[in-house]
């Protein structure tokens, strides 16, 4: 799986990410973006797409997205 070309595109992140699956538990996988520095419109369509190519779950994407930082954050567990 070839996850260099054009990496700023949802394929190739989406290919990262299928790696990143395969390799860690959901739960131990952070999400970031270019926000502030991308538009937050872009910022949000390229974010929606990732997750529609992710082929994650809703409590994934939840953990991944937002809930893995909340938790570290806090120092849960």
């Amino acid at each position: 799986m070839n996850c260099t070309r054009a990496p700023s595109t949802v394929p190739a992140t989406a290919c990262v990410l299928a790696r990143a699956r395969r390799l860690h538990d959901p739960e131990r996988v952070l999400f970031g973006s270019d926000f502030p520095y991308a538009p937050a419109p872009a910022a949000g369509m390229f974010t929606k797409a990732l997750d529609e190519a992710s082929g994650l779950t809703d409590q994934q994407l939840s953990a991944i997205n937002s809930g893995n930082a909340r938790r570290l954050f806090r120092n849960e567990r």
